[in-house]
């Protein structure tokens, strides 16, 4: 694993809803989804945003980034990245804030079990 360049810091939430809420729709999976993001947050302490993310597009999430990736080990052949971490930079302070973590259902009507809908009603206030 890479050395830590940033403090990480979770949302409360992360930890009380969503990690039971992607364990429930995962199942077995769920271990693969853990080493997957692992993965994913070494690449942001090595790489800071240089890591293949972007910026959020919509508010509330203006100000986080979004990284992509999958859930299962091997990854599905021709498809897109089902997860996203959505976090936070303090370069200043070198921390790296984790707003939440979840699967992306692009689906219509709008699913409020999709990672975006659940954390436009997050509070941010806490960082």
């Amino acid at each position: 694993m890479a050395s830590r360049v940033y403090q990480i810091v979770a949302h409360p939430s992360v930890k009380t809803v969503d990690y039971p809420l992607i364990r429930q729709q995962l199942g077995a999976d769920f271990i693969n989804f853990r080493t997957n993001l692992e993965r994913e947050i070494d690449l942001i302490q090595k790489n800071g945003n240089n890591n293949g993310s972007s910026a959020c597009e919509h508010p509330p999430l203006l100000d986080y980034r979004k990284k992509k990736f999958y859930s299962k080990i091997p990854q599905p052949v021709n498809s897109k990245p089902n997860m996203r971490l959505i976090y936070r930079l303090d370069e200043s302070n070198k921390k790296l804030f984790i707003l939440g973590i979840g699967l992306r259902l692009n689906e219509r009507p709008i699913n409020t079990q999709d990672i975006y809908q659940r954390l436009r009603l997050r509070d941010q206030s806490i960082y």
